[in-house]
Protein backbone atom coordinates (compact mmCIF):
# COMPACT_ATOMS: atom_id res chain seq x y z
CA UNK A 1 0.00 0.00 0.00
CA UNK A 2 2.54 2.38 0.90
CA UNK A 3 4.92 1.44 -2.25
CA UNK A 4 1.64 2.19 -4.29
CA UNK A 5 1.00 5.45 -2.65
CA UNK A 6 4.40 7.02 -3.20
CA UNK A 7 4.59 5.68 -6.49
CA UNK A 8 1.09 7.35 -7.64
CA UNK A 9 2.23 10.87 -6.08
CA UNK A 10 5.39 10.82 -7.76
CA UNK A 11 3.69 10.21 -11.30
CA UNK A 12 0.48 11.39 -10.98
CA UNK A 13 1.96 14.47 -9.31
CA UNK A 14 0.67 17.07 -12.15
CA UNK A 15 -2.24 15.69 -13.67
CA UNK A 16 -3.83 15.89 -9.80
CA UNK A 17 -2.82 19.04 -9.36
CA UNK A 18 -4.20 20.50 -12.51
CA UNK A 19 -7.38 18.54 -12.15
CA UNK A 20 -7.91 19.82 -8.54
CA UNK A 21 -7.17 23.03 -9.92
CA UNK A 22 -10.30 22.96 -12.52
CA UNK A 23 -12.48 21.28 -9.93
CA UNK A 24 -11.78 23.89 -7.27
CA UNK A 25 -12.91 26.54 -10.23
CA UNK A 26 -15.94 24.63 -11.45
CA UNK A 27 -14.59 24.03 -14.77
CA UNK A 28 -17.34 22.64 -17.26
CA UNK A 29 -16.22 19.83 -19.01
CA UNK A 30 -17.24 19.94 -23.30
CA UNK A 31 -19.53 23.23 -22.75
CA UNK A 32 -17.08 25.05 -24.53
CA UNK A 33 -17.79 27.74 -22.28
CA UNK A 34 -14.92 30.21 -20.83
CA UNK A 35 -13.68 28.52 -17.73
CA UNK A 36 -14.31 31.26 -14.89
CA UNK A 37 -10.80 32.48 -13.23
CA UNK A 38 -10.23 32.84 -9.49
CA UNK A 39 -11.74 36.51 -9.61
CA UNK A 40 -14.22 36.11 -11.53
CA UNK A 41 -17.46 37.83 -10.37
CA UNK A 42 -19.28 34.25 -9.15
CA UNK A 43 -16.00 33.27 -7.48
CA UNK A 44 -15.60 36.31 -5.19
CA UNK A 45 -19.19 36.46 -4.80
CA UNK A 46 -19.34 32.82 -3.24
CA UNK A 47 -16.53 33.48 -1.13
CA UNK A 48 -18.16 36.86 0.80
CA UNK A 49 -21.44 34.86 0.94
CA UNK A 50 -19.77 31.99 2.47
CA UNK A 51 -17.34 34.17 5.00
CA UNK A 52 -21.24 35.82 5.90
CA UNK A 53 -22.52 32.51 6.71
CA UNK A 54 -19.52 31.16 8.59
CA UNK A 55 -19.68 34.85 10.52
CA UNK A 56 -23.76 34.16 10.96
CA UNK A 57 -23.50 30.43 12.05
CA UNK A 58 -19.96 30.93 14.22
CA UNK A 59 -22.03 33.64 16.27
CA UNK A 60 -24.82 31.28 16.66
CA UNK A 61 -22.70 28.28 17.72
CA UNK A 62 -20.36 29.93 19.84
CA UNK A 63 -23.62 31.02 21.47
CA UNK A 64 -24.42 28.01 22.13
CA UNK A 65 -20.96 26.15 23.44
CA UNK A 66 -20.26 29.36 25.97
CA UNK A 67 -23.98 28.25 27.63
CA UNK A 68 -22.56 24.59 27.76
CA UNK A 69 -19.60 25.97 28.93
CA UNK A 70 -20.45 27.91 31.94
CA UNK A 71 -23.02 24.61 32.52
CA UNK A 72 -20.01 22.24 32.49
CA UNK A 73 -17.29 24.38 34.30
CA UNK A 74 -19.92 24.19 37.59
CA UNK A 75 -19.34 20.43 37.97
CA UNK A 76 -15.45 20.62 36.50
CA UNK A 77 -16.23 19.06 32.75
CA UNK A 78 -14.92 21.72 30.70
CA UNK A 79 -13.36 19.14 28.80
CA UNK A 80 -16.51 17.53 27.49
CA UNK A 81 -17.26 20.50 25.45
CA UNK A 82 -14.56 19.90 23.08
CA UNK A 83 -15.29 15.99 23.15
CA UNK A 84 -18.96 16.94 21.80
CA UNK A 85 -17.52 19.36 19.35
CA UNK A 86 -15.11 17.02 18.01
CA UNK A 87 -17.00 13.84 18.01
CA UNK A 88 -20.15 15.78 16.32
CA UNK A 89 -18.36 17.27 13.46
CA UNK A 90 -17.01 13.59 12.65
CA UNK A 91 -20.79 12.76 12.94
CA UNK A 92 -22.00 15.06 10.34
CA UNK A 93 -19.35 14.85 8.11
CA UNK A 94 -19.77 11.53 7.74
CA UNK A 95 -23.35 10.92 7.70
CA UNK A 96 -24.05 13.23 5.25
CA UNK A 97 -21.02 12.61 3.24
CA UNK A 98 -21.99 9.20 2.62
CA UNK A 99 -24.51 11.17 -0.19
CA UNK A 100 -22.28 14.08 -0.66
CA UNK A 101 -19.85 11.69 -2.27
CA UNK A 102 -22.11 9.11 -4.14
CA UNK A 103 -22.98 12.65 -6.07
CA UNK A 104 -19.35 13.72 -6.14
CA UNK A 105 -17.35 10.97 -7.17
CA UNK A 106 -20.06 8.60 -9.08
CA UNK A 107 -23.19 10.88 -10.39
CA UNK A 108 -21.53 14.18 -11.20
CA UNK A 109 -21.33 15.13 -14.86
CA UNK A 110 -18.09 15.29 -15.06
CA UNK A 111 -17.40 11.48 -14.92
CA UNK A 112 -18.33 11.16 -18.23
CA UNK A 113 -15.42 13.44 -19.54
CA UNK A 114 -12.75 12.02 -16.93
CA UNK A 115 -12.81 8.44 -17.81
CA UNK A 116 -11.93 8.58 -21.44
CA UNK A 117 -9.07 10.43 -20.21
CA UNK A 118 -5.54 9.45 -19.58
CA UNK A 119 -6.12 9.39 -15.99
CA UNK A 120 -5.84 6.86 -13.34
CA UNK A 121 -8.61 6.08 -10.88
CA UNK A 122 -6.70 6.74 -7.94
CA UNK A 123 -5.64 10.05 -9.70
CA UNK A 124 -9.75 11.38 -10.08
CA UNK A 125 -10.52 9.67 -7.26
CA UNK A 126 -7.42 11.95 -4.85
CA UNK A 127 -8.43 15.33 -6.80
CA UNK A 128 -11.96 14.98 -5.95
CA UNK A 129 -11.45 13.73 -2.39
CA UNK A 130 -9.38 17.03 -2.49
CA UNK A 131 -12.15 19.65 -3.41
CA UNK A 132 -14.56 17.93 -1.28
CA UNK A 133 -12.56 18.29 1.52
CA UNK A 134 -11.74 22.07 0.84
CA UNK A 135 -15.48 22.15 0.66
CA UNK A 136 -15.91 20.33 4.47
CA UNK A 137 -13.45 23.00 6.13
CA UNK A 138 -16.71 25.51 6.32
CA UNK A 139 -18.99 23.30 8.14
CA UNK A 140 -15.63 22.83 10.29
CA UNK A 141 -14.61 26.21 11.03
CA UNK A 142 -18.37 26.99 11.75
CA UNK A 143 -18.51 23.73 15.08
CA UNK A 144 -15.33 24.32 15.87
CA UNK A 145 -13.92 27.68 15.63
CA UNK A 146 -16.21 28.84 18.09
CA UNK A 147 -15.52 26.13 20.18
CA UNK A 148 -11.87 26.62 20.17
CA UNK A 149 -12.27 30.48 21.29
CA UNK A 150 -14.81 29.93 24.26
CA UNK A 151 -12.77 26.81 25.69
CA UNK A 152 -9.56 28.88 25.06
CA UNK A 153 -10.47 31.74 26.44
CA UNK A 154 -12.75 31.11 29.26
CA UNK A 155 -9.48 28.24 30.38
CA UNK A 156 -7.15 30.57 29.27
CA UNK A 157 -4.81 28.06 27.07
CA UNK A 158 -1.73 29.23 25.52
CA UNK A 159 -0.54 29.71 22.12
CA UNK A 160 0.23 25.95 21.41
CA UNK A 161 -3.48 25.40 22.31
CA UNK A 162 -4.57 27.10 19.49
CA UNK A 163 -1.59 25.92 16.96
CA UNK A 164 -3.18 21.98 18.25
CA UNK A 165 -6.14 23.55 17.36
CA UNK A 166 -5.46 25.14 13.61
CA UNK A 167 -3.82 21.38 13.38
CA UNK A 168 -6.62 19.43 13.99
CA UNK A 169 -9.18 21.67 12.34
CA UNK A 170 -6.97 20.86 8.90
CA UNK A 171 -7.14 16.78 9.28
CA UNK A 172 -10.51 16.49 11.49
CA UNK A 173 -13.03 16.29 7.86
CA UNK A 174 -10.79 13.42 6.84
CA UNK A 175 -11.09 10.33 8.64
CA UNK A 176 -14.82 10.90 8.60
CA UNK A 177 -14.76 11.79 4.06
CA UNK A 178 -12.12 9.01 3.58
CA UNK A 179 -15.10 6.25 6.04
CA UNK A 180 -18.30 7.81 3.86
CA UNK A 181 -16.21 7.36 0.35
CA UNK A 182 -15.30 3.93 1.39
CA UNK A 183 -19.23 2.92 1.71
CA UNK A 184 -19.69 4.51 -1.48
CA UNK A 185 -16.88 2.16 -2.99
CA UNK A 186 -18.20 -0.80 -2.17
CA UNK A 187 -21.80 -0.15 -2.69
CA UNK A 188 -21.77 1.58 -6.05
CA UNK A 189 -20.73 -1.51 -8.11
CA UNK A 190 -23.70 -3.42 -6.40
CA UNK A 191 -26.20 -0.36 -7.02
CA UNK A 192 -24.75 0.11 -10.83
CA UNK A 193 -26.04 -2.69 -11.58
CA UNK A 194 -29.29 -1.73 -10.06
CA UNK A 195 -32.51 0.06 -12.58
CA UNK A 196 -33.24 2.21 -9.63
CA UNK A 197 -30.39 4.25 -9.06
CA UNK A 198 -32.04 7.59 -8.88
CA UNK A 199 -34.46 5.92 -6.23
CA UNK A 200 -31.48 4.86 -3.91
CA UNK A 201 -30.40 8.68 -4.54
CA UNK A 202 -33.72 9.76 -3.34
CA UNK A 203 -34.09 7.97 -0.29
CA UNK A 204 -30.06 8.46 0.54
CA UNK A 205 -31.17 12.30 0.51
CA UNK A 206 -34.44 11.28 2.69
CA UNK A 207 -32.14 9.63 5.43
CA UNK A 208 -29.61 12.78 5.65
CA UNK A 209 -32.63 14.79 5.99
CA UNK A 210 -33.82 12.31 8.72
CA UNK A 211 -30.48 11.96 10.14
CA UNK A 212 -31.02 15.81 10.57
CA UNK A 213 -34.36 15.88 12.56
CA UNK A 214 -32.69 12.87 14.97
CA UNK A 215 -29.91 15.65 15.73
CA UNK A 216 -32.65 18.30 16.50
CA UNK A 217 -34.89 15.90 18.66
CA UNK A 218 -31.45 14.37 20.64
CA UNK A 219 -30.85 18.41 21.05
CA UNK A 220 -34.33 18.89 22.71
CA UNK A 221 -33.54 15.82 24.87
CA UNK A 222 -30.76 16.91 26.42
CA UNK A 223 -32.13 19.28 28.37
CA UNK A 224 -33.65 19.20 31.60
CA UNK A 225 -35.88 21.04 34.21
CA UNK A 226 -32.76 21.16 36.41
CA UNK A 227 -28.86 21.12 36.48
CA UNK A 228 -28.09 17.71 37.38
CA UNK A 229 -30.31 16.46 35.24
CA UNK A 230 -29.01 18.37 31.80
CA UNK A 231 -25.36 17.26 33.43
CA UNK A 232 -26.44 13.28 33.16
CA UNK A 233 -28.36 14.26 29.49
CA UNK A 234 -24.95 15.44 28.59
CA UNK A 235 -23.14 12.83 30.02
CA UNK A 236 -25.13 9.67 28.70
CA UNK A 237 -25.02 11.18 25.56
CA UNK A 238 -20.97 11.82 25.47
CA UNK A 239 -20.75 8.99 26.31
CA UNK A 240 -22.45 7.24 23.44
CA UNK A 241 -20.63 9.56 20.79
CA UNK A 242 -17.10 8.44 22.05
CA UNK A 243 -18.46 5.13 21.69
CA UNK A 244 -19.14 5.73 17.86
CA UNK A 245 -16.75 8.31 17.15
CA UNK A 246 -13.35 7.86 19.47
CA UNK A 247 -11.66 10.70 17.91
CA UNK A 248 -13.24 13.13 19.80
CA UNK A 249 -11.78 11.40 23.21
CA UNK A 250 -8.17 11.91 21.12
CA UNK A 251 -8.36 15.50 20.34
CA UNK A 252 -9.77 16.67 24.12
CA UNK A 253 -6.49 15.42 25.59
CA UNK A 254 -4.73 16.45 22.78
CA UNK A 255 -5.82 19.56 23.24
CA UNK A 256 -6.43 20.03 27.37
CA UNK A 257 -2.97 18.50 27.88
CA UNK A 258 -0.81 19.90 25.29
CA UNK A 259 0.10 16.05 24.10
CA UNK A 260 2.16 15.45 21.17
CA UNK A 261 1.70 11.80 21.31
CA UNK A 262 -2.11 12.07 20.89
CA UNK A 263 -1.76 14.69 18.26
CA UNK A 264 0.31 12.17 16.14
CA UNK A 265 -2.11 9.79 16.71
CA UNK A 266 -4.60 11.92 15.57
CA UNK A 267 -2.92 13.11 12.40
CA UNK A 268 -1.48 9.29 11.49
CA UNK A 269 -5.33 8.07 11.66
CA UNK A 270 -6.49 10.78 9.17
CA UNK A 271 -3.55 10.17 6.88
CA UNK A 272 -3.70 6.24 7.14
CA UNK A 273 -7.36 6.74 6.06
CA UNK A 274 -6.54 9.02 3.14
CA UNK A 275 -3.42 6.58 2.00
CA UNK A 276 -5.98 3.73 2.56
CA UNK A 277 -8.93 5.34 -0.55
CA UNK A 278 -6.10 5.79 -2.49
CA UNK A 279 -5.35 2.31 -2.71
CA UNK A 280 -8.98 0.77 -2.62
CA UNK A 281 -9.88 3.50 -5.33
CA UNK A 282 -7.27 1.89 -7.69
CA UNK A 283 -9.05 -1.20 -7.81
CA UNK A 284 -12.94 -0.43 -7.22
CA UNK A 285 -13.66 3.07 -8.63
CA UNK A 286 -14.19 2.50 -12.09
CA UNK A 287 -16.23 -0.80 -11.33
CA UNK A 288 -18.48 1.67 -9.58
CA UNK A 289 -18.54 4.00 -12.12
CA UNK A 290 -19.27 2.47 -15.26
CA UNK A 291 -22.43 2.49 -17.03
CA UNK A 292 -24.11 4.84 -14.30
CA UNK A 293 -25.15 7.23 -17.32
CA UNK A 294 -27.10 4.54 -18.85
CA UNK A 295 -30.30 3.97 -17.64
CA UNK A 296 -33.45 1.81 -17.98
CA UNK A 297 -37.39 1.67 -19.31
CA UNK A 298 -39.95 -0.08 -18.89
CA UNK A 299 -42.42 -0.91 -22.27
CA UNK A 300 -45.85 -1.44 -21.45
CA UNK A 301 -49.24 -1.51 -24.17
CA UNK A 302 -51.96 0.55 -23.75
CA UNK A 303 -55.01 0.75 -25.10
CA UNK A 304 -56.70 3.52 -27.54
CA UNK A 305 -58.62 5.07 -24.23
CA UNK A 306 -55.46 5.37 -22.68
CA UNK A 307 -53.88 7.14 -26.05
CA UNK A 308 -56.26 9.62 -26.39
CA UNK A 309 -56.61 10.66 -22.23
CA UNK A 310 -52.26 10.77 -22.93
CA UNK A 311 -52.89 12.84 -26.18
CA UNK A 312 -55.53 15.57 -25.03
CA UNK A 313 -54.72 18.85 -25.66
CA UNK A 314 -54.17 20.82 -22.68
CA UNK A 315 -53.67 24.36 -21.56
CA UNK A 316 -49.75 25.31 -22.31
CA UNK A 317 -49.44 26.84 -19.12
CA UNK A 318 -50.95 23.68 -17.15
CA UNK A 319 -48.65 21.35 -19.20
CA UNK A 320 -45.75 23.50 -19.10
CA UNK A 321 -45.85 23.65 -14.41
CA UNK A 322 -46.76 19.84 -14.49
CA UNK A 323 -43.53 19.50 -16.41
CA UNK A 324 -41.57 21.70 -13.85
CA UNK A 325 -43.31 19.75 -10.73
CA UNK A 326 -42.23 16.46 -12.35
CA UNK A 327 -38.33 17.54 -12.80
CA UNK A 328 -38.74 18.59 -9.15
CA UNK A 329 -40.26 15.50 -7.79
CA UNK A 330 -38.37 12.99 -10.06
CA UNK A 331 -34.66 14.41 -9.62
CA UNK A 332 -33.22 13.42 -6.31
CA UNK A 333 -31.17 16.28 -5.92
CA UNK A 334 -34.33 18.80 -6.54
CA UNK A 335 -36.52 16.27 -4.78
CA UNK A 336 -34.30 16.93 -1.40
CA UNK A 337 -33.36 19.82 -1.65
CA UNK A 338 -36.31 22.25 -2.83
CA UNK A 339 -39.43 19.91 -2.53
CA UNK A 340 -38.55 18.33 0.94
CA UNK A 341 -38.30 21.25 2.84
CA UNK A 342 -41.28 22.13 2.63
CA UNK A 343 -42.58 18.89 4.44
CA UNK A 344 -39.66 19.25 6.84
CA UNK A 345 -40.00 22.74 7.78
CA UNK A 346 -43.33 22.13 9.91
CA UNK A 347 -41.89 19.38 11.44
CA UNK A 348 -39.04 21.01 13.02
CA UNK A 349 -41.75 23.94 14.29
CA UNK A 350 -43.43 21.10 16.13
CA UNK A 351 -40.90 19.51 17.13
CA UNK A 352 -40.16 22.16 20.32
CA UNK A 353 -43.71 21.91 21.29
CA UNK A 354 -43.68 17.93 21.23
CA UNK A 355 -40.62 17.20 23.52
CA UNK A 356 -40.44 20.61 25.50
CA UNK A 357 -42.31 18.99 28.23
CA UNK A 358 -40.39 21.01 30.93
CA UNK A 359 -42.55 24.31 30.75
CA UNK A 360 -45.79 22.68 29.91
CA UNK A 361 -47.75 25.98 31.83
CA UNK A 362 -46.19 27.98 30.17
CA UNK A 363 -46.67 26.52 26.74
CA UNK A 364 -50.51 26.64 27.76
CA UNK A 365 -50.61 30.26 28.74
CA UNK A 366 -49.18 30.81 24.89
CA UNK A 367 -51.94 28.58 23.74
CA UNK A 368 -54.71 30.21 25.62
CA UNK A 369 -53.32 33.98 24.90
CA UNK A 370 -53.34 33.04 21.05
CA UNK A 371 -56.45 31.40 21.03
CA UNK A 372 -58.42 34.82 21.57
CA UNK A 373 -59.28 37.83 19.83
CA UNK A 374 -55.49 39.31 19.68
CA UNK A 375 -54.06 36.20 19.24
CA UNK A 376 -56.06 35.56 16.26
CA UNK A 377 -53.95 38.59 14.42
CA UNK A 378 -50.86 36.93 15.57
CA UNK A 379 -51.50 33.88 14.01
CA UNK A 380 -52.36 35.23 10.49
CA UNK A 381 -49.57 37.32 11.09
CA UNK A 382 -47.35 34.22 11.61
CA UNK A 383 -48.63 32.54 8.68
CA UNK A 384 -47.79 35.37 6.34
CA UNK A 385 -44.14 35.56 7.76
CA UNK A 386 -43.96 31.82 7.24
CA UNK A 387 -45.49 31.66 3.56
CA UNK A 388 -42.94 34.38 3.02
CA UNK A 389 -39.68 32.40 4.65
CA UNK A 390 -40.89 28.97 2.55
CA UNK A 391 -41.12 31.00 -0.50
CA UNK A 392 -37.68 31.66 -0.38
CA UNK A 393 -36.68 28.19 1.57
CA UNK A 394 -37.93 25.58 -1.09
CA UNK A 395 -35.59 27.28 -3.51
CA UNK A 396 -37.49 26.52 -6.37
CA UNK A 397 -37.82 29.70 -8.34
CA UNK A 398 -34.42 31.10 -6.97
CA UNK A 399 -32.50 27.98 -8.66
CA UNK A 400 -35.69 27.74 -11.52
CA UNK A 401 -33.82 29.19 -14.65
CA UNK A 402 -30.17 27.69 -12.87
CA UNK A 403 -31.68 24.34 -12.68
CA UNK A 404 -31.84 24.57 -16.72
CA UNK A 405 -27.77 24.37 -17.10
CA UNK A 406 -26.82 22.60 -20.08
CA UNK A 407 -30.37 22.53 -21.51
CA UNK A 408 -30.72 26.46 -21.21
CA UNK A 409 -31.31 26.49 -24.97
CA UNK A 410 -34.61 24.52 -24.59
CA UNK A 411 -36.41 27.33 -23.28
CA UNK A 412 -35.36 29.06 -26.42
CA UNK A 413 -36.74 27.26 -29.22
CA UNK A 414 -39.81 25.68 -28.18
CA UNK A 415 -42.64 27.53 -29.42
CA UNK A 416 -43.96 28.85 -26.20
CA UNK A 417 -43.59 32.45 -25.07
CA UNK A 418 -41.74 33.54 -22.29
CA UNK A 419 -43.91 34.91 -20.26
CA UNK A 420 -45.74 31.61 -19.95
CA UNK A 421 -42.42 29.83 -18.83
CA UNK A 422 -42.02 32.25 -16.01
CA UNK A 423 -45.26 31.90 -15.07
CA UNK A 424 -45.27 28.23 -14.92
CA UNK A 425 -41.96 28.34 -12.85
CA UNK A 426 -43.54 30.25 -10.79
CA UNK A 427 -46.40 28.52 -10.34
CA UNK A 428 -44.50 25.25 -9.64
CA UNK A 429 -42.66 26.94 -6.68
CA UNK A 430 -46.36 28.63 -5.17
CA UNK A 431 -46.79 24.87 -5.22
CA UNK A 432 -44.06 23.50 -3.47
CA UNK A 433 -44.30 26.22 -0.72
CA UNK A 434 -48.08 25.90 -0.26
CA UNK A 435 -47.53 22.45 1.00
CA UNK A 436 -45.62 23.58 4.25
CA UNK A 437 -48.53 26.28 4.48
CA UNK A 438 -51.61 23.77 4.57
CA UNK A 439 -49.37 21.28 6.97
CA UNK A 440 -48.34 23.54 9.64
CA UNK A 441 -51.68 26.21 9.53
CA UNK A 442 -53.74 22.27 10.04
CA UNK A 443 -51.71 21.22 12.99
CA UNK A 444 -52.11 25.04 14.42
CA UNK A 445 -56.33 24.14 13.68
CA UNK A 446 -56.06 21.00 16.10
CA UNK A 447 -53.59 22.43 18.07
CA UNK A 448 -54.58 25.96 19.49
CA UNK A 449 -58.35 24.80 17.93
CA UNK A 450 -58.96 27.96 16.56
CA UNK A 451 -62.17 28.94 13.90
CA UNK A 452 -62.51 27.80 10.56
CA UNK A 453 -62.85 31.13 9.46
CA UNK A 454 -59.18 32.23 11.11
CA UNK A 455 -57.93 28.65 9.85
CA UNK A 456 -59.18 30.48 6.40
CA UNK A 457 -57.38 33.77 7.06
CA UNK A 458 -54.17 31.55 7.60
CA UNK A 459 -54.10 29.80 4.82
CA UNK A 460 -54.99 32.62 2.14
CA UNK A 461 -52.37 34.83 3.63
CA UNK A 462 -49.83 32.66 3.72
CA UNK A 463 -50.01 31.46 0.20
CA UNK A 464 -49.98 35.05 -0.51
CA UNK A 465 -47.12 35.65 1.12
CA UNK A 466 -45.39 32.23 -0.95
CA UNK A 467 -46.37 34.12 -4.22
CA UNK A 468 -44.38 37.29 -3.74
CA UNK A 469 -41.23 35.45 -2.35
CA UNK A 470 -41.50 32.96 -5.54
CA UNK A 471 -41.84 36.03 -7.65
CA UNK A 472 -38.78 37.68 -6.35
CA UNK A 473 -36.71 34.86 -6.20
CA UNK A 474 -37.63 34.19 -10.17
CA UNK A 475 -36.48 37.59 -10.46
CA UNK A 476 -33.34 36.85 -9.09
CA UNK A 477 -32.68 33.67 -10.95
CA UNK A 478 -33.93 35.76 -14.03
CA UNK A 479 -30.75 38.24 -13.16
CA UNK A 480 -27.89 35.93 -11.99
CA UNK A 481 -28.43 32.50 -13.43
CA UNK A 482 -26.39 29.77 -12.70
CA UNK A 483 -25.66 27.65 -15.47
CA UNK A 484 -22.57 26.13 -15.48
CA UNK A 485 -22.37 22.83 -13.01
CA UNK A 486 -21.63 19.31 -13.16
CA UNK A 487 -24.19 17.89 -10.72
CA UNK A 488 -27.54 18.85 -10.14
CA UNK A 489 -26.69 19.48 -6.34
CA UNK A 490 -24.32 22.21 -7.19
CA UNK A 491 -27.45 23.96 -9.13
CA UNK A 492 -29.50 23.87 -5.72
CA UNK A 493 -27.01 23.63 -3.13
CA UNK A 494 -24.17 26.22 -4.06
CA UNK A 495 -26.42 28.71 -5.35
CA UNK A 496 -26.26 31.99 -3.75
CA UNK A 497 -29.76 33.22 -5.66
CA UNK A 498 -31.40 31.49 -3.08
CA UNK A 499 -29.76 33.04 0.19
CA UNK A 500 -30.58 36.70 -1.53
CA UNK A 501 -33.92 35.77 -1.92
CA UNK A 502 -34.45 35.09 1.88
CA UNK A 503 -32.64 38.77 2.92
CA UNK A 504 -34.92 39.90 0.57
CA UNK A 505 -37.70 38.03 2.32
CA UNK A 506 -36.87 39.47 5.72
CA UNK A 507 -38.08 43.13 4.83
CA UNK A 508 -41.67 42.56 4.19
CA UNK A 509 -41.63 39.68 7.41
CA UNK A 510 -40.61 43.16 9.46
CA UNK A 511 -42.68 45.04 8.30
CA UNK A 512 -46.03 43.11 9.05
CA UNK A 513 -45.01 42.15 12.00
CA UNK A 514 -44.53 45.63 12.81
CA UNK A 515 -48.29 47.02 11.33
CA UNK A 516 -49.23 43.48 13.78
CA UNK A 517 -48.08 45.41 16.63
CA UNK A 518 -48.96 48.69 16.11
CA UNK A 519 -51.75 48.57 14.54
CA UNK A 520 -54.69 47.88 16.74
CA UNK A 521 -57.67 46.38 14.94
CA UNK A 522 -59.74 42.77 14.63
CA UNK A 523 -58.67 39.99 12.86
CA UNK A 524 -61.16 40.53 9.99
CA UNK A 525 -60.32 43.67 9.20
CA UNK A 526 -56.45 42.92 9.71
CA UNK A 527 -56.85 40.15 7.15
CA UNK A 528 -58.63 42.41 4.90
CA UNK A 529 -56.16 45.15 4.92
CA UNK A 530 -53.29 42.47 4.92
CA UNK A 531 -54.88 40.62 1.63
CA UNK A 532 -55.43 43.67 -0.19
CA UNK A 533 -52.21 44.84 0.07
CA UNK A 534 -50.38 41.42 -0.46
CA UNK A 535 -52.86 41.01 -3.64
CA UNK A 536 -51.09 44.22 -5.18
CA UNK A 537 -48.40 43.44 -4.68
CA UNK A 538 -47.99 40.20 -5.99
CA UNK A 539 -49.64 41.85 -8.73
CA UNK A 540 -47.16 44.15 -9.62
CA UNK A 541 -43.98 42.42 -9.12
CA UNK A 542 -45.42 39.75 -11.03
CA UNK A 543 -46.21 42.50 -14.09
CA UNK A 544 -42.71 43.45 -13.88
CA UNK A 545 -41.10 40.32 -13.71
CA UNK A 546 -42.77 38.94 -16.57
CA UNK A 547 -41.72 41.92 -18.65
CA UNK A 548 -38.51 42.24 -17.27
CA UNK A 549 -37.85 38.30 -17.66
CA UNK A 550 -39.06 38.19 -21.43
CA UNK A 551 -36.16 40.92 -22.24
CA UNK A 552 -33.35 38.94 -19.91
CA UNK A 553 -34.18 35.18 -21.71
CA UNK A 554 -34.37 37.30 -24.77
CA UNK A 555 -30.52 38.40 -24.41
CA UNK A 556 -28.71 35.32 -22.58
CA UNK A 557 -27.06 33.69 -25.75
CA UNK A 558 -27.46 29.81 -25.65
Amino acid sequence: MKECFWSWLKMEKNKFLILTKYLLLGGSYGSGRKKKGIFSKSTVANLVLKFILILIFGAIAGSIDLAAYMGLKIVHMEYVLLQMNYSAITAIIFFFGIFSTMGVFYFSNDINFLIPMPLKPETIVASKFTVSLIQEYFITVVILLPCTLVYGIASGMGVIFYILSILFMLFEPILPLAAALLISIFIMPLINKSKKKDLFKTLGGILAVGFGLGINILTRMMGGSSSAELVKNVKRVNSTMLNVFPLGSIASKALVNSNLLYTALFILINACSFVAIIYLAKNLYFKGVQGLSESSSKRKKIDSKKMNKETQKKSILFSYTMKELKILFRTPAYFVNCVMSSFIFPVVILIPMLFNTSDKKGLSSALSYINGPQGFRILVTASVVFGLIMGTMNSVTSTSISREGSNFFVMKYIPIKYSKQIAAKIFSGIFVGAISIILIDIAAFFVVKIPVYVFAYMIITGILGIVFTSIIGMYIDLSMPKLEWDTEQKAVKSNINSFINFLVSILPAAIIIVICIFINVNVNIFFGILSLVLLALDYVTYKVVCISGEKKLDRYES
